[in-house]
């Protein structure tokens, strides 16, 4: 019988791969070569966020405010960031060596004004006249180098600072800017508070108070007396006097935060009435900006000319012509203005239509 030969068997394909297994005598394997990267790129530096930006305005030293019999203590830096008219008001102040505890007025009387140019222009007699200017001279220039001395301030002919900037003592209390009641009031004021501090004031402000009737005077501000056989019984919003407000602080953004007020409000919670465009265009009248009108006549204007022919009592109080009448009689400019809209072409824009910039406020006396 023949002899079978043992066939050898063939190991089965492993699904995994086998294990390499290292021998005493091998080295390790070399790792692959790291690709070479580029160096990563530094951000851009990051604008400061809001929060430091108003950490910063609140420190430093204080300004006080008077506004009728009432005071505010509030950062020299908020109030001159939101308030050109302010920044000019305290620089002259610290320029003038108004220091800390010494109280200026805004404005004086006429009568007080009148009678200290009729002092200056009536010397007793000239040597007298002019040794009363010879000691003004010298008293002042011994006062700015006691300043120098202490500190306090840098003379301005000094050769080492050809730009000085003003300083102020943080060690002696705030300075004192007091406020003509015809300025502006405590109420209104602290809508621009809310409005530094806060961004921006509550819009239920504008709504017609439970208690108010026909007959009540409007309070919400103390204004000069106006001439006008028109009503003064009608609800002036708060933010038509906040904008005023704005224009006499030369503050655009303020003054844009409270024309969107008045834009979001007529018509939810006031209607135009006569009495209302008439205030308007009477405090308005010696205001201008660099595009020579008033935003906020624009807009009332506009408003009124949109919706006009509708019979939408909510946005035009139209329930009393005569008043209508007598208005478009006082202000000849409204009227023209409102007849040529009629004709077509004038439409309300976005409330950011209306807005304003720093380089447009322009006050114009008159």
């Amino acid at each position: 019988m023949p002899q079978l030969r043992e066939i050898p068997l063939k190991p089965k394909p492993s699904s995994t791969p086998a294990i390499m297994t290292l021998q005493p005598s091998t080295a390790l394997p070399t790792p692959p070569a790291t690709p070479s990267m580029p160096a990563p790129r530094h951000p851009y530096p990051k604008a400061p966020s809001q929060e430091l930006v108003f950490r910063n305005l609140i420190r430093g030293p204080a300004l006080t405010l008077q506004i009728s019999s009432e005071e505010f203590i509030l950062p020299i830096a908020l109030l001159c960031h939101h308030s050109t008219f302010l920044r000019k008001e305290i620089r002259q102040m610290i320029e003038m060596g108004m220091g800390p505890g010494k109280k200026r007025p805004l404005e004086e009387p006429d009568e007080v004004k009148v009678e200290k140019k009729k002092k200056k222009r009536k010397p007793e007699s000239e040597e007298e006249g002019g040794a009363k200017i010879e000691d003004e001279k010298k008293r002042k220039l011994e006062s700015t180098s006691e300043k120098e001395e202490e500190g306090g301030h840098v003379n301005p002919n000094s050769n080492s600072n050809p730009n000085p900037k003003p300083v102020l003592d943080k060690s002696s209390g705030p300075l004192i800017l007091s406020l003509p009641p015809t300025f502006v009031s405590p109420d209104i004021f602290s809508l621009f508070l809310s409005y530094i501090y806060k961004s921006g004031y509550s819009p239920s402000v504008d709504a017609l108070p439970a208690s108010y009737t026909a007959n009540t005077s409007n309070n919400h501000v103390a204004t000069t007396t106006v001439s006008t056989t028109l009503s003064t019984t009608d609800f002036i919003p708060p933010s038509i006097h906040a904008y005023l407000l704005a224009h006499r602080l030369i503050g655009p953004s303020f003054m844009n935060h409270t024309l969107a007020r008045i834009y979001a409000g007529i018509g939810v919670y006031y209607p135009l009435s006569p009495t209302l465009m008439n205030f308007v265009w009477v405090q308005t009248k010696g205001l201008a900006l660099g595009s020579g009108v008033v935003p906020l006549r624009r807009l009332l204007l506009h408003v009124l000319i949109a919706h006009w022919p509708s019979q939408q009592f909510h946005i035009i109080a139209r329930n009393d012509p005569a008043a209508w009448t007598m208005l478009f009689e006082a202000h000849q400019d409204l009227r023209q203005e409102f007849i040529m809209g009629l004709q077509g072409g004038v439409k309300v824009q976005a409330a950011q239509g209306y807005f304003v910039g720093l380089g447009e406020m322009v006050k114009v006396e008159g």
